[in-house]
């Protein structure tokens, strides 16, 4: 029995915007026609690759051999004629009014048919990202066996672990600056080759003469892991300040640290097996066999990112250019203030002169309704004694310029608001307070990360947890916890922007909240229990929800960042990455000589739970999303 079909064209390229059943004479045919089930087979798979067809562009040229029993596949050729201008079937082109019905090139990509180029980088930096935790974790994973096979106390394994953090604070501020100028991804590649080679040299303390040699070995290789590891948050702040659009920032900065938590569950289960293989002792090879794998990918991630499509502006040079930007605007608003011939009375500017108030423009010189009320402004300014600033910020806002910051949904352009704020020290002083609070806020985060990081495997080995393959499994599930948390935060923080109904800064400030009362609500049975022991199990649900509370900070924290400083997202969070590792420093210190000093770790989870209390009230009083120029505070 013959069909009726909707024209082809319709078939494949109906917009959304159309019914929920976008083939109506196809459904009124099944419905009111007695198909045999044969055909109602061949329409309802004939109905799924259209809809797939129209979701993803055109048509693959796979879809042009169909299995004989299709007896509608000359109407999918001729869709695929008419949406894409190639013809399958006499490999010519056909004319080219279908060609509006392609996908259109975006600013930041290719045509929808394949990935855009900021999907590629991103996938690419998340991958780099997956295997520097993943070479931290399986340092930590084996730690118990190394500290057995070297003999190392708790304050030495404590040294150790802060070794790396020290290496990784040097690097900080030159990855951020070098990130900027050269490019994320680069600097993230490059960056990741060194600290694998780092990660094999570990291998080398099981051939020292003696103890401490040994000692002294791993805490050169693990240094030289933090120096190179150190461009893992510049890179990729900077990376997605110059790759990633605005609407995509959130969600992709949540996937590629999902990635890094992925990473740490990886090394943490893996690990153990890499190192046990040859009874016990095999941890030397473990550190080598993960090594190889970011050398590897190090190579063929600048392949990948190479030849996938036009570079961005670095971050650098849009920096370089708002500050031109802002410079103009400055020089004109100064023009526009300054007397001009036949606007000035006479007797006004002789009477000013006189007085030693500031010379101001005559409104009645000008016909502008908009002149006239920004000269009266600024004229009202000066009597009151307000000053040249203060008049030059009233002009502009009676202008009605829309450089506010406040209020709903309000988007502003920072060199914009700079130039239209107070006086430069006023903006100094509040550049100053922002970068100070950020520095805190991040240094909590250090401090909760890096110690759970290092310590949960040896933690829960005191709670009864004796094998190691074990132990580094439960150790591995806070971390799968963050990966699906930020990668769900981030998703949500984006929709919540998109969608106006709240403003950018309170999205940012309820997914920190989260972060850090979320984390201290779930350590807290860690630090109230009796003498610090808990059934493994428990503990680690406890740790789970704590880690996984963690992943909602990079849908506030690290989000916030990209808002308030784009042109110096690297920069900023190199700066403040190093109050971070400053922050886990001092924790694995402290947690080193707790442990030594008490035998529990009680007393660790109680000081995490002030931290965290502290970091949420400093971000939602003192961070309002003012931008943040560094250039301000290099001219101080």
């Amino acid at each position: 029995m013959s069909l009726s079909f909707v024209p082809s064209t319709q078939l494949l390229t109906s917009p959304r915007s159309q019914s929920r059943k976008p083939f109506p004479d196809l459904y009124r045919n099944i419905k009111s026609q007695p198909f045999r089930f044969r055909n109602t087979v061949k329409h309802l798979l004939l109905v799924a690759a259209s809809s797939c067809a129209r979701a993803v562009g055109p048509l693959p040229s796979t879809l042009a051999f169909q299995p004989p029993c299709f007896t509608t596949r000359w109407k999918l050729l001729t869709a695929y004629d008419e949406c894409t201008g190639r013809s399958l079937r006499h490999g010519r082109t056909t004319a080219g009014a279908s060609r509006a019905l392609m996908p259109s090139s975006s600013r930041y990509g290719s045509p929808a048919s394949r990935p855009q180029p900021w999907q590629v980088v991103s996938a690419v930096c998340a991958v780099a990202m997956l295997l520097c935790n993943f070479h931290r974790s399986v340092f930590t994973a084996l730690l118990p066996l190394v500290a057995g096979s070297l003999a190392l106390t708790p304050a030495e394994v404590g040294l150790l672990q802060s070794s790396m953090l020290w290496g990784y604070l040097a690097g900080q501020i030159p990855a951020g600056r070098l990130a900027d100028e050269r490019g994320g991804d680069r600097v993230l590649l490059g960056g990741l080759a060194l600290w694998s080679l780092a990660t094999a040299a570990t291998s080398a303390a099981a051939a020292a003469a003696s103890p401490s040699a040994a000692l002294v070995t791993l805490l050169v290789a693990r240094a030289a892991m933090g120096l190179f590891s150190s461009v893992i948050m510049p890179a990729v702040s900077a990376a997605t300040a110059q790759w990633v659009p605005p609407e995509r920032k959130a969600a992709t900065l949540a996937m590629i640290y999902a990635f890094f938590n992925v990473g740490g569950v990886l090394g943490l289960v893996v690990a153990p097996h890499l190192a046990t293989r040859g009874g016990g002792s095999g941890w030397p090879a473990a550190f080598v066999t993960a090594a190889t794998g970011g050398v590897l990918w190090s190579v063929l991630g600048s392949a990948i990112v190479a030849r996938a499509g036009a570079r961005p502006p670095l971050p650098s040079q849009l920096r370089n250019t708002d500050k031109r930007q802002l410079e103009q605007q400055q020089q004109q608003q100064q023009g526009a203030l300054l007397p001009q011939p036949g606007e000035l009375q006479p007797q006004q500017g002789l009477m000013a002169a006189e007085e030693g108030a500031p010379t101001v423009p005559s409104a009645a010189a000008s016909t502008d309704p908009a002149a006239v009320s920004g000269l009266t402004a600024a004229t009202a300014a000066a009597r009151d004694g307000v000053g040249e600033a203060e008049a030059q910020r009233r002009r502009v806002a009676s202008l009605g310029d829309g450089a506010s910051t406040s209020g709903r949904g309000s988007e502003t352009d920072p060199w914009v608001a700079a130039a239209t704020g107070d006086s430069t020290a006023q903006r100094r002083r509040a550049t100053l307070v922002q970068v100070a609070a950020l520095c805190w806020c991040h240094g909590v985060i250090g401090w909760g990360f890096f110690v759970l990081q290092s310590w949960v495997p040896m933690y829960l080995q005191s709670l009864g947890v004796a094998d190691l393959a074990s132990a580094g499994l439960l150790a591995s599930l806070p971390w799968l916890a963050a990966a699906f948390t930020a990668t769900a935060a981030g998703g949500l923080a984006d929709r919540l922007v998109r969608s106006g109904r709240t403003t950018r800064l309170a999205v940012r400030r309820g997914m920190h909240a989260v972060s850090t009362l979320g984390c201290a609500v779930a350590v807290l049975p860690l630090a109230a229990a009796p003498g610090g022991s808990l059934p493994p199990l428990v503990a680690t649900l406890c740790l789970v929800a704590a880690v996984g509370c963690y992943g909602f900070s990079f849908g506030g924290f690290h989000a916030y960042v990209q808002d308030v400083a784009a042109a110096d997202a690297g920069q900023l969070l190199g700066l403040t990455n190093t109050a971070s590792i400053l922050g886990g420093i001092a924790g694995n210190l402290a947690t080193g000589a707790v442990l030594q000093a008490t035998g529990g770790y009680g007393a660790v989870f109680w000081v995490a739970v002030a931290l965290y209390g502290t970091s949420w009230i400093v971000f939602q009083r003192l961070l309002q999303g003012e931008p943040v120029a560094l250039a301000s505070l290099a001219r101080a």
